[in-house]
């Protein structure tokens, strides 16, 4: 179907769906003629087919009112545009498709091996190597704890009950804030 036959398709079943509708919006054959010629123009760039169904789902859509031409023709962009869409996805999976699939050349088994090893102390450093990481590991520490950026646990102490001459050790309470209360104490 070319455009020249959709526009007069479309016309002929807005004019058999919607008679009354159609009689009242384009009176005269003037009318009709320049809805053709609006419709020509603006199904330009389209595909017939997807205008003959934008105008089936407006028809679907509502069936009691007579589409616009302009929502026929919004609906045809929309729906070629969709189209478009869906098409270069699948020519793009297509695309993927026909790659080789990848290759992998892993050994789970053999990996799990090395990290054991390397775990257990077993792998190819030696006991010098060690006592490096070690030392190097307990210098990070001690800067970062010198710095501040280290907290030390709070003390035992510091978990005793909030009420003032109670020494007795307590928990948490139930708020948001960070208060300790013994059981004598603590408020439920």
């Amino acid at each position: 179907m070319n455009q020249k036959e959709i526009v007069i398709t479309i016309t002929t079943a807005l004019s058999v769906d919607y008679a009354s509708q159609f009689k009242k919006a384009y009176a005269t054959d003037e009318e009709i003629t320049l809805l053709k010629k609006r419709m020509w123009m603006g199904l330009k760039n389209i595909n017939p087919q997807y205008a003959a169904k934008a105008y089936q789902l407006l028809c679907d859509e509502s069936p009691e009112y007579m589409p616009t031409l302009q929502s026929i023709l919004s609906k045809s962009k929309s729906i070629q545009a969709k189209t478009m869409r869906e098409q270069a996805e699948i020519e793009e999976r297509e695309r993927l498709a026909e790659l080789p699939a990848p290759t992998h050349n892993v050994n789970p088994v053999e990996m799990l091996v090395k990290a054991k090893m390397v775990a257990s102390n077993q792998g190819d450093s030696t006991q010098a190597e060690r006592d490096e990481r070690i030392a190097r590991h307990n210098a990070v520490i001690s800067e970062y704890t010198r710095l501040g950026h280290v907290e030390t646990a709070p003390r035992p102490d510091n978990w005793k009950c909030a009420v003032h001459h109670c020494r007795q050790a307590g928990v948490l309470s139930g708020g948001f804030s960070e208060t300790w209360y013994c059981k004598e104490h603590h408020r439920n």
